[in-house]
């Protein structure tokens, strides 16, 4: 039976509230406690903190299997170099762009200073980020008293993992730009049928008691509306 203080059937107060018009929907929208925005919020941390830690992984990954590489080129230069210096290697130096390695002032102090105290034939290696040329993969041994050193620039490298980084901050952008919207519109509809059940509600409580809601879905929003079905 219908209360006497309720909504006449079919008028446009049975079919949506007051609060559901144009205006009340607009404050819904741009309300920051609004479940809508709380969830979009969430989604976009959790986003983020994926893509931030897929990003450092991907670069320390590329980091240390470039260092790796450079590594292991310098590495045998020296021996090359050695065998060079021994005079031991069955081809001589190129007469134009000399040895293939570095000995007296032109090797690094940092090196010197790795090698030193340490047993002869040692082999060392080091990264230098602080040349103004760029980024230096270096290897040096004692030889003979006297330290060689090899050495490989970095700076295709270098740049290659700059743009890298680039690429994974792109990609993470687009991902948020796809994420965010499909969030909202998912939210959206869950958030649509609450707002019915509320409604419906609403209407029971100024007396409609033969307001109902209608869910064919068995989730937790139709179990929630199930009462108001009856």
């Amino acid at each position: 039976m219908r209360g006497t203080d309720g909504p006449a059937p079919g008028t446009r107060e049975d079919r949506v509230p007051a609060e559901e018009g144009p205006r009340g929907a607009l404050r819904r929208l741009i309300d920051p406690r609004s479940l809508r925005w709380r969830i979009a919020a969430v989604v976009t941390v959790a986003a983020c903190a994926m893509a931030v830690g897929i990003g450092v992984l991907v670069h320390r990954t590329t980091v240390d299997r470039s260092r790796h590489i450079s590594g292991g080129y310098v590495l045998r230069e020296l021996d090359i170099a050695v065998d060079e210096f021994r005079g031991t290697r069955s081809a001589p130096p190129d007469p134009v762009t000399g040895p293939g390695y570095l000995m007296g002032d032109e090797v690094p102090d940092r090196l010197r200073e790795l090698l030193s105290g340490r047993p002869a034939d040692t082999t060392v290696t080091w990264y230098d980020t602080e040349s103004r040329q760029g980024p230096w993969m270096w290897a040096a041994r004692r030889v003979d008293g006297e330290v060689l050193a090899t050495n490989l620039h970095m700076g295709a490298e270098q740049r290659s993992i700059e743009a890298l980084d680039r690429h994974i901050r792109y990609a993470a952008l687009a991902t948020l730009a796809v994420v965010v919207p499909l969030t909202l519109l998912a939210a959206e509809l869950t958030l649509r049928r609450l707002r019915r059940v509320a409604g419906t509600a609403r209407r029971i409580k100024h007396g409609d008691l033969d307001a109902r809601t209608l869910s064919r879905r068995h989730d937790e929003i139709g179990e929630k509306s199930s009462p108001s079905t009856r």
